[in-house]
């Protein structure tokens, strides 16, 4: 097999089946004439007719040019043979011219070339030319004949879209109508400016419309809330802290009663947040030294309890009573009187103001 660049055209008769079913020895009879006309052009520009097919006729030329002269040529003159026929009884070509690589088989030319070129017949309108872009760029400024810019078109069985151009010649050319789709050019677009600010304001929408949902169905659980600085509880002055709960009176030999320092400051200082029972068993710090009772303790009366009370004694002011021991029993009382209001006071001394401390 042989290959070779050929410029390839296919002409085809424009509704023949119709025109051999209403006069077909005079259809038959003209066509004859008309093949007689393209054969003539067609080895006029060099170029051979290398297959035909009832009213097709496929011829190969070795210079696009020369094809696309031969075309016009033969549209002008079958136009000069249809000038005695009605309109509806016109014999006309359609004709597509096509470059492309072929194979040489038997003096019979096969391939894209080929099957482009019979695809493009049936974009023409009757009587006028289609060709592909790539003969139009090699005819461009050396045929003077206009073409218009078809667009892209999917043809049947040829896997890439065709950019095709038309041109009508002669008075019997009708306005071109597509029998496919056209579609787009293979060629970045630029996206007009007014679509890209309608999507940029979308989805400025969207983002808002986003963040404002988000903040509508947020639980108050995931709000970030400041934690709050928590400060040791200090007792007011006027308020006396809470007193302990005192023991179970319990049967115990006699006991001493000691004798604490004088309280620094009249008000409390502040007590860190712990338990009562904490601040109770800190308070013996405060006993230093204890101090032996005077010579002549007084035994007060208990109350009736269930649990016998210890016995102890206690210095009761007298007119007897020598004056040292009068002034000492007042500076006890005292000082039991001070601690009772800060709660730091014994079962003892609690009695001991009730008789003594008078």
């Amino acid at each position: 097999m042989k290959r070779k660049i050929a410029a390839i055209i296919a002409a085809d008769v424009a509704g023949y089946s119709r025109l051999v079913e209403e006069n077909e020895e005079d259809t038959l009879r003209r066509f004859i004439a008309a093949s007689q006309v393209f054969k003539s052009l067609v080895q006029d520009h060099y170029g051979r007719i290398f297959n035909t097919a009832g009213d097709a006729i496929l011829a190969e030329f070795p210079s696009p040019v020369e094809a696309v002269r031969c075309a016009a040529g033969i549209q002008t003159r079958v136009r000069e043979l249809n000038q005695s026929q009605p309109k509806n009884r016109q014999l006309l070509f359609r004709i597509g011219v096509s470059i492309g690589d072929v194979i040489e088989h038997e003096n019979d030319l096969l391939g894209d070339g080929v099957n482009i070129a019979a695809r493009l017949q049936t974009l023409a309108s009757p009587g006028g030319l289609s060709i592909s872009h790539w003969v139009h760029e090699q005819i461009a400024g050396k045929i003077q004949l206009e073409f218009r810019d078809a667009g892209w078109h999917s043809v049947k069985n040829i896997a890439k879209p065709v950019h095709v151009f038309l041109a009508d010649i002669g008075e019997s050319a009708k306005p071109f109508v597509s029998e496919r789709p056209v579609q787009p050019k293979p060629i970045k677009r630029e996206v007009p400016r007014t679509v890209i600010v309608s999507v940029a304001a979308g989805l400025t929408a969207l983002s808002i419309a986003a963040i404002m949902w988000q903040r509508a169905s947020r639980s108050p659980s995931t709000e970030i809330v400041p934690a709050a600085i928590t400060l040791p509880a200090t007792p007011k002055a006027s308020e006396p802290a809470p007193i302990a709960p005192a023991p179970t009176p319990v049967a115990t030999p006699p006991v001493t009663t000691p004798v604490t320092p004088p309280v620094e400051a009249a008000l409390p200082k502040p007590v860190p947040e712990q338990p009562a029972t904490v601040a109770k068993e800190t308070t013996p710090a405060r006993e230093e030294a204890p101090v032996t009772a005077p010579a002549s303790p007084v035994t007060a009366a208990t109350p009736p309890q269930p649990a016998p009370s210890p016995s102890f004694s206690l210095p009761l002011p007298t007119q007897a009573q020598p004056a040292p021991n009068r002034a000492r029993s007042a500076e006890l009382c005292a000082e039991i009187r001070e601690r009772a209001q800060l709660g730091d006071i014994t079962t003892d001394e609690r009695l001991m103001l009730r008789t003594g401390c008078k």
